[in-house]
């Protein structure tokens, strides 16, 4: 409306780091990667993981990131709901090892409030685990529901919980959103990214 010609330039990541892969996939298994801070909610995950474990006893819950002030709480509410066998806490992962979690857990949840682009969703997306995400930011511009991404439409552990137990149960689910996301994360692969920016430029 005001008459400004704009380039949308998105974010970029290195699909080279990010292989695709379904062959290794512990079963049950959910990962969370994202620091120990109340926008991330790291509660909601650990919540998450114990209402699904009313229906699959032996599903089990990754956590990865740094501590920015919750990882004690969530050590305590892990403790308080008997899940302590079943969390596994990493610290902070090198990103040029993350694909070995993308790849070997069933379902990546992003229980954030606040979302800008998602750069660790589309890495989760490029190796080939589907993804839950809460409905914040770019998310839902990004993403389309049921096709290439399970969206909830607000932080409610319970809501979180069945879309990851519809993973569990629905392998043709699991593999459409699998594919489809992989093939949306192939449009930010940085060689494709940086020629725009080069055309831009020139």
């Amino acid at each position: 409306n005001q008459g400004i010609l704009a380039n949308y330039l998105p974010n970029f990541i290195d699909l080279a780091r990010f292989p695709y892969s379904r062959e290794n996939i512990k079963p049950q298994s959910i990962l969370w990667v994202r620091a120990f801070t109340e926008i991330y909610n790291p509660g909601l995950a650990i919540n998450a993981l114990y209402e699904v474990r009313r229906r699959y006893p032996d599903a089990t819950l990754t956590m990865i990131g740094p501590d920015k002030g919750l990882l004690a709480e969530s050590k305590k509410l892990i403790n308080k709901l008997g899940l302590n066998s079943s969390v596994t806490i990493t610290g902070p992962v090198p990103n040029e090892l993350l694909y070995t979690y993308y790849q070997s857990h069933e379902v990546f949840i992003n229980t954030t409030s606040y979302e800008s682009f998602g750069v660790a969703v589309l890495e989760a997306a490029a190796c080939g685990i589907p993804v839950v995400s809460s409905k914040v930011g770019e998310i839902p511009f990004l993403w389309v529901n049921e096709e290439d991404m399970l969206i909830v439409d607000s932080l409610d552990e319970s809501k979180f919980a069945n879309e990851i137990l519809r993973l569990f149960a629905n392998n043709n689910l699991a593999n459409k959103i699998s594919t489809n996301a992989r093939k949306k994360a192939e449009n930010y692969d940085i060689r494709l990214i940086l020629g725009e920016w080069k055309k831009l430029f020139a």
